[in-house]
C-alpha cells in the first residue's frame, strides 16, 4: 500500500511539472540568425541554450499550431498551442524547469502534421 502510495504521489508531481513559457516578441526584421528560407520553420538562435532562447516559427499560414518539446527517449516534456499569423514569429522561450540535456523541439499543425523539428541541447 505505501508503495502504491509513493508511486501515486510521484505521478502527481511529476504531472503538475510547470511546462516552458513563451512570450512573443515583436521584432521589425527578423535577425540574421533566425531567418528561415522555406514557406515554414522552426530556427532558434543557437543549438546550445543558457536561460532563454529565441525561436523563429515561420507559418505557411495563420492559424492554430503547436510546439512539442521531446527528451532523449521521445517522450514529450512539454507541448503548447500557438495561434499566430502567417509568416515569421519570433517567440522567447523559458526554459528553466527542464533538465540540463538535449532535446527535440518540434513544429505541428493542430492536426498533429509535423513542420519541421529542430535539436538543441540545454546547458548550465
Amino acid at each position: 500500500m505505501k508503495k502504491l502510495l509513493l508511486f501515486t504521489l510521484s505521478l502527481l508531481v511529476l504531472s503538475c511539472a510547470k511546462d516552458l513559457d513563451y512570450d512573443v516578441v515583436e521584432y521589425t526584421i527578423v535577425p540574421e540568425k533566425l531567418v528561415i528560407a522555406e514557406d515554414a520553420g522552426l530556427r532558434l538562435a543557437s543549438n546550445i541554450v543558457h536561460g532563454n532562447v529565441d525561436i523563429n516559427v515561420k507559418l505557411p499560414s495563420a492559424g492554430t499550431y503547436r510546439i512539442r518539446v521531446l527528451d532523449l527517449t521521445n517522450r514529450i516534456v512539454s507541448q503548447d498551442k500557438i495561434q499566430a499569423p502567417k509568416g515569421d514569429n519570433i517567440l522567447k522561450v523559458y526554459h528553466s524547469t527542464l533538465p540540463y540535456q538535449s532535446y527535440t523541439v518540434e513544429l505541428l499543425t493542430w492536426e498533429g502534421a509535423s513542420l519541421r523539428i529542430y535539436v538543441l541541447a540545454i546547458q548550465q
